[in-house]
């Protein structure tokens, strides 16, 4: 039934902002899944941070097949979209043929997909010839931006930045409007009461800017505490939670991802995040995959070793690849081997 206006009234009246309001279940990196307790503020203040993060309006009309037990289809597509005043088109179980056939039909004018959905739409028969020219909110690279049909809005880029389930998603990030050098240097600047420290994971002392260690974080979207755990198992004195991250802040208040903690490479006493040379190897033109792995080594601890696999047709040498890395990282984590893979 429509609920009478003043039902919501009283409805909303009777609820605190720190009431608990949703539970998220996520593994992270780990095994098994975990279940982080989130207040009404959590997620609310994620709808309206989020849809000023994305540039949204009244006239986007976002689609998504995204599930609800995730903050990206939770906070990022619906709440966003719906604290805007916008139009969500949602599907809700994801058929590339029958996702496109909607897009044209509701003139969607931001499609937000998953990678493996992106293919298989670009893929489908009916692509090429699907009317998406209501399509504006779509980046760079993507295979929205190539379709034929598509002239998308060059002022607008897909923002970048850095979150958890147990933040409720965003933590820090670079809006829609940021230049793309700026999203390609960090994760952007911390959202509005937040709170960082980078600390020595095996002393906790704070460390300065530009040094690297993990990421303690705190602040109005963060969890009340994962179910079954005391709130003594989940922060700290001071109520940071300690995300397993490394990272840090530069003099400009930048946050730089660097990858989880557990997977930075030790060499020469030297700490290499594999992530950061993955995403460098994405603009390597030759290169369909990259994978960077540390290999056993006596005397440096361990060897950053790279392993690619090149796109059909292309040629590439171990030089090539430590060449295009030297113009872009510390000499250091330049791999000292590069391994070249068949699909």
């Amino acid at each position: 039934r429509i609920l009478h206006p003043s039902e919501v009234e009283r409805a909303a009246a009777a609820i605190d902002p720190d009431d608990d309001a949703v539970v998220i279940f996520s593994s992270g990196t780990t095994s098994q899944p975990k279940g982080m307790l989130h207040s009404h503020r959590a997620a609310t203040l994620q709808f309206w941070v989020q849809a000023d993060i994305f540039g949204r309006h009244e006239r986007t009309r976002m689609w998504s097949s995204l599930p609800m037990f995730w903050t990206a289809g939770l906070n990022t597509a619906m709440g966003a979209t719906l604290a805007a005043g916008g139009c969500w088109v949602m599907q809700e179980t994801f058929e590339p043929g029958e996702a496109l056939a909607l897009m044209e039909r509701e003139r969607v004018t931001e499609p937000y997909t998953l990678p493996h959905q992106t293919g298989a739409l670009e893929e489908h028969p009916d692509w090429a010839t699907t009317g998406l020219s209501s399509l504006t909110c779509v980046y760079g690279k993507s295979a929205f931006a190539r379709h034929p049909k598509v002239q998308g809005d060059t002022t607008w880029r897909m923002p970048v930045g850095y979150g958890l389930s147990e933040t409720c998603a965003f933590f820090c990030a670079h809006w829609w409007s940021a230049s793309r050098d700026d999203m390609a240097r960090s994760m952007g600047r911390l959202l509005p009461g937040n709170q960082l420290r980078v600390v020595d994971p095996d002393t906790g002392r704070a460390l300065g800017v530009g040094e690297t260690g993990e990421l303690a974080i705190k602040g109005p979207t963060l969890m009340k505490g994962y179910l079954g755990k005391h709130p003594e198992d989940c922060f700290d004195a001071d109520g940071f939670f300690h995300t397993g991250d490394a990272g840090s802040v530069d003099a400009d208040g930048f946050v730089h991802w660097e990858g989880r903690r557990t997977e930075m490479i030790k060499t020469g006493g030297a700490n290499v995040s594999p992530a950061e040379l993955e995403v460098q190897l994405g603009g390597c033109a030759p290169v369909k995959l990259a994978r960077i792995v540390g290999v056993p080594d006596p005397p440096l601890d361990q060897l950053v070793v790279a392993c690619i696999t090149l796109k059909e047709g292309a040629e590439a040498t171990e030089e090539n690849i430590q060449a295009f890395l030297r113009e872009r990282v510390a000499s250091y984590k330049v791999p000292k081997r590069v391994l070249f893979f068949d699909d």
